[in-house]
């Protein structure tokens, strides 16, 4: 028996589509799947968010996050309450804001280092934090660094 060339193009053509379907459908599927995969994602950085702020807020002790540039970049509600600063006075600022001026250059000194360091041991520090009034507010400080801020609570 000899094949009809007709024959053989339709198949060719019919696999084709078949093929073409088939990754249509595989892409549709992804594309849903990624877009889910997503979507979840985002609701899970929002819910996050949220708990984060709560806790930010919620909180007595402060909460501080300062960057390697030595800028201040979190600040939580109960550092508002314990130091006077509202958020948006004192994100950005050097925190050398809220350091008094004898302890400044010990306090650089050490930032330096421990900028520095790969192993970075938490510590616990009793201080004084200038206030926005001036006034010297006495409090321990548990500091940590993560990848790019030292996180510092204060109590």
């Amino acid at each position: 028996m000899h094949s009809n060339p007709g024959c053989d193009k339709i198949k060719r053509v019919k696999q084709s589509n078949w093929t073409l379907a088939i990754t249509f459908i595989l892409f549709i599927a992804f594309g849903l799947y990624f877009h889910f995969q997503i979507v979840a994602t985002k609701d899970q950085n929002t819910q996050t968010a949220e708990i984060t702020n709560w806790v930010m807020g919620a909180t007595d002790a402060g909460l501080v996050g300062v960057d390697f540039r030595g800028k201040i970049q979190i600040w939580s509600g109960g550092c508002e309450r314990m130091f006077g600063y509202r958020p948006a006075e004192i994100i950005g600022k050097p925190v050398n804001t809220i350091i008094p001026m004898p302890y400044q250059t010990g306090h650089d000194r050490a930032y330096t280092k421990a900028i520095g360091k790969k192993i970075f041991e938490p510590k616990f520090v009793k201080c004084d934090v200038l206030s926005s009034s001036g006034q010297l507010v006495p409090v321990t400080i548990t500091l940590r660094r993560s990848n790019n801020l030292f996180m510092a609570v204060l109590y």
